[in-house]
């Protein structure tokens, strides 16, 4: 019964661990979200149209870095998505300013 046991509480540990990394990421994530909101709007459209040159440049470093590691396909979808986002979001700023 004790094997049993610490088996549970070694689980119960890692489901606790996670829960907390998942929660710091969660949270970092949510701060960085609204830091873009709040500063998208103050961009001058050569700022965006810079942002948007390096962040291209960004995606296509760390792809080239991702074909050498080996990561789960959900991140690549994350990060191509998320990198997307932003690159959309830069490129309606910049037609706004049009």
């Amino acid at each position: 019964m004790t094997n049993s046991k610490d088996v549970l509480d070694v689980l119960k540990s890692q489901v606790a661990e996670t829960t907390i990394k998942i929660s710091h990421l969660a949270a970092r994530s949510l701060v960085m979200q609204k830091f873009i909101e709040l500063a998208l709007p103050k961009l001058t459209q050569a700022q965006c149209g810079e942002i948007h040159g390096s962040l291209r440049q960004v995606r296509e470093d760390v792809m080239s870095v991702m074909d050498d590691v080996t990561l789960p396909g959900a991140y690549h979808a994350a990060f191509l998505d998320k990198t997307n986002e932003m690159l959309r979001a830069l490129e309606q700023r910049q037609a706004d300013d049009a």
